[in-house]
């Protein structure tokens, strides 16, 4: 598992966690080279100490998405990268 700090590219399997602003509105935006990769998000569970799933957290291709993080950490993980699997990851908070 490894911190990430967008903007950044994801190339290969495995778990990246993202910090965020709990209750706060973020834009997050997958765009590159998927290669049949999968892109499955995550967010941290203070009452149970573990990673839930996020209601539509997943991907196979460029998108766009906005949602509220309930915690204060994310985490995107990246399953059946390809040789050419190349995805820019950018996460911004939407300021009011």
């Amino acid at each position: 598992m490894a911190n990430f700090i967008p903007p950044g590219l994801i190339t290969i399997d495995g778990d990246y966690e993202i910090n965020t602003r709990p209750g706060r509105e973020h834009l997050l935006t997958l765009k590159g080279t998927w290669d049949s990769a999968t892109v499955t998000m995550t967010a941290y569970n203070d009452a149970t100490a573990t990673y839930t799933s996020v209601d539509g957290g997943s991907w196979t291709a460029d998108s766009e998405t906005r949602f509220v993080a309930p915690s204060s950490t994310i985490r995107l993980a990246i399953t059946n990268d390809g040789a050419s699997t190349s995805i820019g990851v950018t996460l911004i908070q939407i300021v009011p």
